[in-house]
């Protein structure tokens, strides 16, 4: 693969390799590193927390054994 081209795919992999490590630990910062890190989030660290944290908070009927308590408060 020309290397412009791997440095865009090597990201997205990265990504998606400590997104698949967060959900099988249930780790929130694996979690939330791999969703500052996509390209698409250019907002703040502190609203990328705020959302991040939101968007747990709405899904938690899905993420069974995750400690949403602990995490929002964060």
């Amino acid at each position: 693969m020309p290397e412009n081209v791997n440095s865009l795919v090597l990201r997205h992999a990265y990504n998606q390799e400590t997104t698949l490590k967060a959900a099988l630990k249930k780790d929130y910062d694996l979690a939330f590193s791999a969703f500052v890190n996509d390209p698409l989030v250019t907002i703040s660290l502190k609203d990328a927390k705020k959302l991040f944290n939101e968007m747990l908070e709405n899904t938690k009927k899905y993420l069974d054994g995750w400690e949403l308590k602990t995490l929002m408060s964060l």
